[in-house]
């Protein structure tokens, strides 16, 4: 009786550690990025790098919760490396929007700009070395062909948006 008692305390120790998840640690990033999203004003951990693909700019904005967890990914990418205004819908600049969930490695809704869309911009205002300022204003919509969360907005308006972040290796 003795033995299945400790065995049951152990067993009951080892499955609470092996449940409890461990805090992971936010990403690389420099810098700082706002702007009102739906009304909300709205912070995130900013990076900018390079493509491999295409050599031109990207800024990932990327938002975690108290623990650690990735819950937000604004991706604005294939931005020329040069001051400047674009029209997402005109111009290559393109963005992504993706909520996460669990640990911050699954993906729940997806949010994108319309083709007809000609109000969404990002702009290039200042390039200093590796230091880049723009600003942005999106209205992105959301995938329905796969809706994970009913109850997020159909819409993202984002407004007021600034970045400004260093190009990080």
């Amino acid at each position: 009786m003795k033995n299945s008692i400790t065995y049951t305390v152990a067993f009951l120790m080892l499955f609470a550690i092996s449940c409890n998840k461990e805090k992971i640690e936010i990403d690389e990033y420099w810098g700082e990025a706002s702007a009102t999203k739906n009304d909300t004003h709205w912070t995130s951990y900013p990076s900018g790098g390079i493509s491999n693909l295409d050599d031109r700019l990207f800024v990932s904005c990327n938002t975690y919760s108290k623990e650690g967890y990735h819950r937000e990914q604004l991706l604005m990418y294939s931005i020329p490396m040069e001051v400047n205004d674009y029209v997402i819908s005109k111009s290559l600049a393109k963005v992504k929007y993706y909520t996460l969930t669990d640990d911050g490695d699954v993906i729940g809704d997806k949010y994108y700009i319309s083709e007809l869309d000609s109000l969404s911009t990002i702009s290039i205002t200042e390039i200093d070395g590796e230091e880049v300022w723009g600003t942005f204003s999106l209205t992105l919509y959301r995938d329905t062909s796969r809706v994970h969360d009913p109850g997020v907005p159909d819409t993202l308006i984002f407004t007021d948006g600034e970045f400004h972040t260093k190009i990080l290796e």
